[in-house]
């Protein structure tokens, strides 16, 4: 099976990278091979992917050669960095329990997906081939409350946590304090403000396979959407 397509998966141990890496050893193996790329080899996370069927190699972000190598071959490449890794909107307080701080009401509702769900949308697009080109494909649930969402999440986690509607003022100030540049921090100062006047239907939505959906009428961006 050598002939199969290369799919080479960054951060393949990570959050978003794992999941989406067992994805397609699962359900498209008959199609695709997968190098799962990663910082460290050796850890348990990554030889758990190799004894999965994944070819595990070593790179780091800041050995370019490294990477240039690992994506060698590709025919397609899942690539992600942690953006936010120093910059979580969670404050711990001294108790042990979090405040979530956002510039919206906790009844707002917001589209959420889980951190195993990236391989359905990364699916849906090798399978799809071309027609996503010059597309972007969003993954997104069912919008709930965010102080519901909050609350599963706490619960999950077997920790206490408040939800806390603060200014745009006070957000923009502490995404500044993360060292963001300031085009990232008005963007998404913006884009927070405006989710509770964001309406979406998904009764609107298009079933496709496998409880994937797709809106038909949109040209430049296709959304995926999975109802949670």
């Amino acid at each position: 099976m050598t002939d199969r397509e290369l799919v080479v998966v960054l951060e393949a141990t990570g959050a978003q990278g794992g999941p989406t890496t067992h994805y397609i050893l699962k359900h498209l193996s008959d199609t695709y091979r997968v190098r799962a790329v990663t910082r460290n080899s050796t850890k348990p996370s990554a030889q758990a992917l190799s004894k999965s069927g994944a070819e595990v190699v070593s790179a780091d972000y800041d050995i370019p050669d490294s990477i240039k190598a690992a994506l060698s071959g590709a025919h397609a490449i899942f690539a992600i960095t942690n953006f936010w890794e120093q910059n979580s909107l969670d404050i711990e307080t001294p108790d042990g329990s979090f405040v979530l701080s956002m510039p919206y009401p906790g009844h707002t509702r917001v589209p959420c997906s889980d951190a195993e769900d990236p391989g359905i949308a990364i699916g849906e697009v090798l399978r799809g081939g071309k027609k996503f080109f010059g597309r972007q494909v969003v993954l997104f649930g069912k919008p709930i409350p965010e102080e519901e969402n909050l609350k599963i999440r706490a619960e999950d986690l077997g920790i206490k946590a408040t939800f806390e509607q603060v200014s745009s003022q006070q957000h923009a100030k502490r995404l500044s304090s993360y060292g963001l540049p300031p085009d990232t921090v008005v963007a998404s100062t913006e884009l927070f403000e405006a989710l509770p006047y964001e309406k979406i239907d998904l009764k609107e939505w298009e079933t496709c396979t496998d409880g994937r959906v797709l809106p038909p009428r949109w040209l430049q961006i296709g959304h995926l959407g999975r109802l949670c």
